[in-house]
């Protein structure tokens, strides 16, 4: 479904994620489940295949740490700069809060009731953070392709629009000639890309995340690293352009959506946690309106697993919090119930003595930031370790 490249979770950018609101995720979309057949005779095989496999670039059925999430290392930012879901975007319309480059572009709603960013032919626009991307950053987004020519890049606004092929600075890219991250043309530069079948992405949302540590950027789709390309720069920008298209001739479409851009990244909790006293996290994520841990929760779990096996005589208190779009009476237990999720498996899957963990959910009554915003609405969505 995807043949685009690129929150930021907010995965993603995502992607996107941390103890949600109860009645709308992050990725909203990745809750859906596959319809099962209801002739009897094929049930059990059905749900056997259902629970034991897992499609590389679909829906992961693997629990948190397990399967191939084990290896998995994104983790988002914990300072949300950007944040687009486009629910509050009228139908028909080009969102606002984006810089409109060129192209045809409009919100459209989905099925589910959803609201995306689709194109039918092409379109070139930026998603501006304010001040200069820091040093180390995520981005997390959706996309979703019906033409296998399709093409997504996110680029620098500083680089003219890489129609063809990416420009002389960095770019992330989604294409029948690779998946990753190249520099220049496809022939010149450093690059990190994959040969990946196009078909497989067709008519599915997928997930695409990059990790940027100054340098250093890292690639993935759903749970797969596509490229890990050291050493690269890349301008310095308020915001990063993004460039979608399809063919035009056959009905083909390009969405995007849950676009995030994040400061931070993967670091040490032990030393930020002694420092602070507490630390934020984005990265834990939960099926919908529901305690479930995501797989792609893993590299967040493992972090405060090592950081508990190797500072035992730190005892944290796990909080859950939401942003104030659901109702009270929701919110608060849900959030509660996540949070002894995350501290039930710490106790099981790593041993932690239960002495050193609390676990406390506060729905929505301690925001982070202003819930007048997507920015801070997605900030507010998160899940908190204090030292006590």
């Amino acid at each position: 479904m995807i043949f685009g490249l690129f929150r930021v979770s907010c995965s993603g950018f995502r992607v996107c994620f941390a103890l949600l609101n109860p009645e709308r995720t992050r990725n909203p979309k990745l809750g859906t489940r596959n319809r099962i057949a209801t002739m009897k005779p094929f049930l059990f095989f059905i749900l056997l295949l259902t629970l034991t496999t897992v499609s590389v670039f679909g829906q992961a059925t693997q629990k948190a740490g397990e399967g191939v999430w084990a290896n998995y290392d994104f983790v988002p930012g914990n300072q949300v700069l950007a944040y687009h879901d486009f629910q509050n975007v009228y139908v028909g319309n080009f969102p606002d809060r984006i810089q409109y480059l060129a192209g045809d572009m409009e919100v459209v709603q989905l099925a589910d009731g959803n609201n995306v960013l689709r194109t039918n032919n092409e379109g070139r626009f930026v998603v501006s953070t304010g001040a200069s991307l820091p040093e180390k950053f995520t981005v997390e987004f959706r996309v979703q392709a019906t033409d296998k020519r399709s093409k997504v890049m996110m680029y620098s606004p500083t680089e003219k629009a890489p129609i063809k092929s990416p420009g002389s600075t960095l770019a992330a890219l989604l294409d029948h000639q690779g998946t990753g991250l190249s520099v220049g043309k496809y022939e010149e530069g450093p690059k990190s890309l994959q040969k990946l079948a196009i078909e497989t992405y067709m008519k599915k949302w997928v997930d695409v995340r990059i990790a940027v540590d100054k340098t250093y950027w890292k690639m993935y789709v759903n749970e797969k690293r596509v490229a890990n390309l050291p050493q690269v720069s890349f301008p310095t920008s308020a915001g990063l352009a993004f460039y979608f298209s399809v063919y035009p001739y056959d009905g083909g479409e390009v969405y995007i959506d849950d676009i995030c851009i994040a400061e931070g990244g993967r670091s040490m909790l032990y030393d930020e946690l002694k420092a602070k006293g507490f630390v934020v996290t984005h990265g834990i994520l939960f099926d919908v309106n529901s305690a479930s841990l995501r797989p792609e929760s893993t590299p967040t779990l493992l972090d405060m697993a090592r950081m508990l096996k190797d500072n035992r005589d730190v005892k944290v208190r796990i909080e859950g919090h939401t942003d104030n779009t659901g109702r009270d009476e929701i919110n608060a237990p849900l959030s509660e119930k996540r949070a002894q999720r995350v501290m039930q498996w710490l106790i099981q899957n790593h041993g932690i003595d239960p002495s050193r963990l609390k676990a406390e959910g506060f729905g929505a009554t301690r925001p982070m930031a202003s819930n007048e915003t997507d920015e801070g609405r997605q900030s507010n969505r998160r899940v908190e370790l204090h030292l006590f």
